[in-house]
């Protein structure tokens, strides 16, 4: 059952055949059409139809059990949502409210889960579908939060499809930035993110850049040890008088070559440009190089 659970009264009334939410018989976008037009969701416009339509079958069922569940009207049956159950269990959750519908002047949506006390309240999406979208996860809580009006933190999501039960954390939005979204659909305007990455993209971002630099840092330390055999090999073939030497170990023929001392001709540009400038602007040559993104990364304080 729902303790000290969190209410919306007022008119607002959603038609379920015609998806559509009203407000005093004003007709008001829903949050995920509103992500949808402004470009905040994934387009599944290539997916089958068919197969849409049993996710969504799929999804509203498992949406349908679970508020049931924590309204406390019937007893779990499927292993989808005995396993939410299990987790709240574990961790004593605080059921505040399921499927509570909330709106603004243009918007309008229903949230899925709010959990914890007053000073520590989660909102949260549950997700059906094969892959959770992170970013979009993230726009429609924050939306959500925004309509509801409450000052929540944290968000979740509860990604559960058959055996698969993840609790993932989701970052949310500032509130100036929804209400940049919802000024935008008032204006007619298309929605720009100030983000230049989403959050998803940026982890995996960082995890490259970390994993590469490992791989730098191990590559200079095989240079390294590299050079010092190398080195000591020079010194031997010197002393042998050798040119060339191959041995092989493990199926692998190790060839080693002495290359002998040379001179390397080259020309000091900057000299040449200060003692014959004009000389220097005749055979100058200029390349263009493509532009690309430098990455780096360091440990923020």
């Amino acid at each position: 059952m729902l303790t000290n659970a969190i209410r919306v009264n007022d008119e607002l009334y959603f038609d379920d055949f015609k998806h559509q939410y009203t407000y005093k018989g004003n007709v008001l976008i829903s949050a995920t059409q509103l992500m949808r037009k402004h470009n905040l969701s994934p387009n599944y416009d290539g997916v089958d139809a068919e197969l849409l339509k049993r996710s969504a079958d799929y999804g509203t069922f498992i949406h349908n059990e679970l508020e049931h569940l924590i309204k406390g009207d019937i007893a779990s049956f499927t292993e989808e949502v005995m396993n939410f159950e299990t987790w709240a269990n574990a961790n004593k959750v605080l059921y505040r409210a399921s499927e509570l519908m909330v709106h603004n002047d243009i918007v309008a949506g229903c949230i899925d889960f709010i959990f914890g006390d007053d000073e520590d309240l989660t909102i949260a999406d549950f997700k059906t579908t094969s892959q959770v979208h992170k970013e979009a996860v993230s726009w429609q809580l924050s939306i959500y939060r925004e309509l509801l009006g409450l000052d929540i933190k944290k968000g979740v999501c509860f990604h559960i499809k058959n055996d698969i039960f993840e609790v993932i954390d989701i970052p949310l939005k500032t509130k100036e930035e929804v209400e940049k979204l919802f000024q935008c659909e008032r204006d007619g305007e298309l929605y720009q993110t100030n983000d230049l990455i989403a959050n998803d993209s940026i982890e995996s971002l960082v995890n490259l850049q970390m994993q590469l630099m490992a791989m730098e840092e191990t590559k200079k330390q095989i240079e390294t040890q590299m050079t010092a055999f190398k080195d000591y090999v020079l010194q031997e073939m010197e002393q042998r008088g050798l040119l060339n030497y191959k041995v092989n170990c493990n199926g692998v023929e190790l060839s080693l070559t002495r290359v002998l001392e040379s001179k390397k001709e080259s020309v000091d540009a900057k000299q040449l440009k200060a003692d014959m400038p004009e000389v220097y602007e005749k055979y100058k040559k200029i390349s263009t190089t493509k532009s690309y993104v430098k990455v780096s990364c360091k440990a923020s304080e």
